[in-house]
């Protein structure tokens, strides 16, 4: 824990650290680079174990190796059934295929949408499906500029939404 009583993520460098090697070594292993002595791979994965490493996926989009595609999926309410529906259709489909599914609840009102289409958007996913989305925030018309946007059950008239 850090001194002011807050937990810290296991970062690379503390992997790094632990296993005698630099950090570049450690993103070699995570990413499953062939480039790797086995005795070092091991040794890194050793340490990540005893550390409790996670990969930080927002990192790892951010440096361009992201390997597997996430979807936004940002419903109005996840009490909807229809909403919940075409979520586990979705998922379903795009599982097989290697990519993940990352869920947000909108709310009602332009506040709460365009709030939870910027946290949304802050994990980098490679596309984004609205569902019960009124399209009224300003957070869309910056997402359409970055990424694919879907919208399901709700026309959007915008540029950049199919």
């Amino acid at each position: 824990m850090s001194p002011t009583g807050r937990r810290r993520y296991v970062t690379q460098a503390d992997v790094a650290r632990r296993a005698g090697v630099s950090r570049p070594l450690v993103s070699l292993v995570m990413q499953g680079s062939s480039h790797v002595s086995e005795a070092k791979r091991e040794r890194v994965l050793k340490a990540a174990a005893e550390l409790g490493y996670l990969d930080n996926g927002v990192a790892t989009s951010l440096a361009g190796n992201r390997s597997r595609y996430v979807i936004g999926f940002l419903a109005q309410s996840l009490a909807n059934l229809v909403f919940v529906d075409v979520y586990e259709n979705l998922a379903a489909q795009l599982a097989p295929l290697g990519h993940s599914v990352v869920v947000m609840q909108g709310g009602f009102t332009p506040a709460e949408e365009d709030r939870s289409l910027r946290n949304l958007v802050t994990l980098r996913p490679d596309g984004l499906v609205v569902v019960g989305y009124a399209g009224s925030t300003s957070a869309l018309g910056a997402a359409v500029s970055s990424i694919p946007v879907v919208a399901i059950t709700r026309q959007i008239e915008m540029d950049g939404v199919s």
